[in-house]
């Protein structure tokens, strides 16, 4: 996940997400969240609503869905789980 993240923070969106699906997801939420910090601080907005929306059942469904599609498209491309 370190080398698709460090893709992504180089916009190589295309090898970080054949290195590692869940890599690029990860490094775009830490953006976002970054991103959030920064309008927070710097407006004194709440982002309680923001925060709400991805604690939703349906949102951390798809990430756990994501992370496994991730590390089986690592295993396939490593040969197996052997």
């Amino acid at each position: 996940m370190t080398t698709a993240f460090s893709h992504a923070v180089r916009a190589d969106f295309l090898a970080a997400a054949t290195t590692q699906p869940a890599g690029l997801l990860a490094c775009v939420l830490v953006a976002m969240a970054a991103l959030g910090g920064v309008y927070a601080a710097v407006s004194g907005a709440p982002m309680q609503h923001v925060a709400g929306w991805f604690v939703r059942p349906a949102v951390v469904w798809a990430g756990i869905g994501v992370l496994l599609v991730g590390w089986s498209w690592k295993l396939v491309q490593a040969g197996g789980a052997a």
